[in-house]
């Protein structure tokens, strides 16, 4: 079976829209739904024939007839009956019940007549096909509301079947309503093609298939920074060319820093470079704690510079590294000691980590103490650093720094408000600010905006684009328009005519041309003008965002009239195929098992309306993870808190090799708390530890690792967090869990690591909340792991 969905317009009544106006229209439409009314109850159509003729060839009088020899409808069976041959064929009957061009009363009319068996009987003969037909009359053209319903109509109509074919009209009705069918009928998996129109004369709509953007996971993964994911994924798919020079280079630099996939032996000279490396993936995804490697790279690259300095000093004027003298290693007190040291030695090196390393000390900080994501002036900071800035490889969008661009048809009128004024006066909406790189950082935004406007030969459509473009001056809003740039499509005049499929071939060679000049970071496709530059613009943009990991949008205008409130602009979530879906869950997976929940957000906001609603779910995990660790009664987040060290706990247990350190300071940082004072009530989270206050000068009697309190067990997870290569430490997860047992006279077996050390301070807290009485509830780590398990779904 077939499932064709037929939005329905005055276009099934046979009417020429383009030359009717005012009330001449309304009576042409008023008649032709009179006349199929009376057809379906036997009336003035003496035959089952006649009847289908006014269904076929319009309803229309012959004064008011379309150029078109045959309806939307007919167009649509032609088509299907030439790629079926015989079958049956379910018509969902799409009508809408909002604004000025409502269309309910025509689907019922359709609907009463595609009822009788008679009709039925001599579509089959003519068309070979066996008809039948379902009436949705009540669509909303606000697709906050209309969505829902249509995707449940749609799937009630024919099931979940992936392999079903299903045919979407792209010929008459609302263009909102078309690509909200489409984006549905895409989201649902089903073999779906777009009907659209050929020429006047034919019987038959053309056909045009969806695209493949098969590689759309390898380019996802890559320009999140997921450099070992993508490229796993292009060896199982036999793609290891897309694997180039740069990928293979940053990700060789990462791997020295962490140790790859099975590898358990972190090197232990790792490079300013290949620090520098790591710092510009992680603040280019800008998630939180990405500057988690900034303190690590700055006392690399002094060091480095200092090495330089040396080699052309005697040997009595040589200057030691600061780090290699001060316990711990904190940039504040290295910072203090190398200004009153060093400086006065006229040290190039000290000169720049004084200047630099002091500008980027805070970035680590707030990465390392708060989790906290970099604001807008941070990446500033750090684009200002060229020897990181020269690292940030080519194919990951900087945070803030892109353009986003709005391609819009311009049709042969012009009716104020612009185009470019409803979209910059109603500015990026929550669900735009998401999906786009910086979107959702402190200080930050979307970037710059620029217009695409796209007119036809006819003389109106190019003035109606004008019109516009003079418009940009004037627009006010939170962000200013950058470039508006006005190309000719070609086209017909509105008199005349040009294949469908023809005229989207036509704009998408200017889009595509387009979109390689400007890289926009975002882009969003402005359903105005004629159906054939949506679609035009719709599939050259698909194809590019696919492979280059940009968010992509619709967005359309609705006007206030009947059951619409308020006019103003709507996004789509419609743009992606399956393939480019399973780019997202793929690069969503990776983000959420590192615990990079922005990156998560950011990547599943790019998808469609149920990708965003994981998209919020997600974003409320982060804001609840961060409430709880800058919380001042960590007690009252217990459930987070424990639930954030067990989703480490899981993670850690399926790793191969070494442990991210990054997992290492998010646990850290969760559990560490001011300590209660000696005679204040015990706490959960804020238990004093055995050498609390002799840190330096402790010793004790050898003991078991189950010799330890809570507040000895949390203490020690912050103290391996200090001796790992991303803080003030230079080794690997566990060779640093193997130093701070010894430093503490704690015995433990040979093969002893961060997992089992963390299990034990688990089970610690599960038990001392039952004896505190706090209640401990466990939903964080339930619907993390829900919400992972998800996106790594296929």
């Amino acid at each position: 079976m077939t499932l064709l969905v037929h939005i329905v317009g005055e276009g099934d009544l046979g009417s020429d829209i383009l030359k009717l106006k005012g009330e001449q229209r309304k009576q042409a439409r008023h008649a032709g739904v009179t006349a199929l009314r009376t057809a379906a109850v036997g009336g003035t159509a003496s035959t089952p024939a006649e009847a289908v003729g006014l269904l076929l060839d319009g309803a229309a009088s012959r004064d008011h007839k379309s150029r078109f020899a045959r309806t939307p409808l007919a167009l649509e069976l032609g088509a299907i009956q030439a790629e079926c041959r015989s079958g049956q064929v379910h018509v969902l009957l799409l009508g809408s019940n909002s604004g000025d061009g409502a269309t309910a009363d025509i689907a019922e009319a359709l609907a009463a007549l595609l009822a009788c068996d008679e009709v039925r009987a001599v579509l089959h003969e003519q068309y070979g096909l066996e008809v039948t037909a379902e009436l949705r009359a009540d669509g909303n053209l606000n697709e906050q509301v209309g969505r829902g319903d249509l995707s449940s109509w749609v799937e009630s109509a024919y099931g979940t079947a992936a392999d079903r074919p299903v045919v979407v009209s792209m010929i008459g009705g609302a263009t909102m309503m078309c690509l909200s069918a489409m984006g549905v009928v895409d989201q649902l998996g089903y073999d779906w093609r777009l009907a659209v129109a050929g020429s006047p004369d034919d019987d038959a709509a053309r056909l045009v298939r969806r695209g493949h953007h098969g590689d759309a996971p390898f380019y996802w993964l890559r320009a999140l920074g997921y450099l070992e994911q993508a490229a796993a994924w292009a060896q199982e798919h036999d793609r290891e060319e897309l694997i180039d020079g740069e990928h293979s280079r940053l990700q060789g630099d990462i791997d020295a820093v962490f140790g790859s996939a099975g590898r358990d032996d972190v090197s232990s000279s790792v490079t300013d470079e290949q620090l520098a490396s790591l710092v510009a993936v992680e603040m280019a995804r800008a998630d939180n704690g990405a500057g988690l490697a900034v303190r690590a790279w700055v006392e690399k690259h002094y060091e480095a510079l200092l090495a330089e300095e040396n080699a052309d000093r005697g040997q009595d004027d040589q200057i030691s590294s600061v780090f290699k003298r001060l316990p711990g290693k904190e940039l504040g007190k290295v910072l203090g000691v190398v200004r009153d040291e060093q400086l006065d030695q006229d040290s190039t090196s000290a000169a720049w980590f004084l200047k630099t390393g002091d500008r980027l000390r805070p970035v680590g900080n707030r990465a390392v103490h708060d989790a906290a994501a970099p604001t807008a002036s941070e990446l500033d900071t750090i684009k200002n650093v060229p020897e990181l800035w020269r690292r940030v490889p080519s194919w990951m969008h900087w945070p803030g720094r892109g353009r986003v661009l709005y391609i819009c048809g311009i049709g042969a009128g012009y009716r104020p408000p612009s185009v470019i004024e409803r979209v910059m006066e109603a500015g990026p909406d929550q669900e735009f600010r998401r999906a786009v790189p910086g979107g959702m950082l402190e200080g930050g935004g979307v970037g710059d905006v620029d217009f695409l406007l796209l007119h036809s030969v006819d003389p109106k459509s190019v003035t109606a684009a004008e019109h516009t473009r003079e418009m940009a001056s004037k627009t006010e809003g939170s962000t200013a328009v950058a470039e508006v740039s006005v190309k000719n499509y070609g086209g017909a005049k509105a008199e005349d005519f040009m294949p469908v499929d023809a005229l989207a071939e036509s704009v998408a060679d200017i889009v595509r041309e387009a979109l390689d000049a400007k890289a926009p970071c975002a882009v969003a496709i402005v359903g105005s003008g004629p159906k054939g530059v949506a679609l035009g613009a719709l599939t050259a943009a698909q194809a590019w965002c696919a492979h280059r990991a940009v968010p992509l949008f619709v967005e359309t205008s609705v006007q206030s009239g009947r059951n619409i409130t308020r006019s103003g602009m709507q996004f789509h979530r419609i743009a992606l195929h399956n393939d480019a879906e399973a780019a997202l869950r793929a690069a969503a997976a990776a983000s959420l098992s590192s615990l990079n929940l922005l990156s998560a957000v950011r990547v599943l906001a790019a998808g469609d309306r149920d990708m965003d609603v994981q998209a919020q779910e997600c974003d409320e995990l982060r804001e609840e993870y961060l409430e709880a660790v800058n919380a001042k009664d960590p007690d009252a987040h217990a459930g987070v808190l424990l639930s954030v060290m067990k989703t480490v706990l899981k993670r850690c247990q399926g790793a191969v090799g070494d442990v991210d350190p990054r997992l290492v300071v998010v646990v850290a940082e969760a559990v560490n708390f001011p300590r209660r004072g000696k005679n204040a009530a015990e706490t959960l989270f804020r238990e004093r530890y055995a050498w609390q206050g002799k840190e330096n000068s402790y010793s004790a009697e050898w003991s078991g690792i189950d010799a330890c309190g809570r507040g000895d067990l949390l203490r020690l997870l912050y103290e391996v967090r200090n001796e790992v290569r991303l803080t003030h430490g230079d080794s690997s997860v566990d060779e640093a869990v193997r130093e701070v047992m010894r430093n503490r006279f704690i015995r433990t077996s040979d093969d002893f690591g961060y997992a089992d050390l963390l299990e034990h301070a688990i089970d610690s807290v599960k038990g001392g909340s039952e004896k505190l009485g706090i209640a401990v509830d466990g939903s964080w780590a339930n619907r993390f792991q829900a919400l992972l398990e998800w996106a790594g779904e296929r």
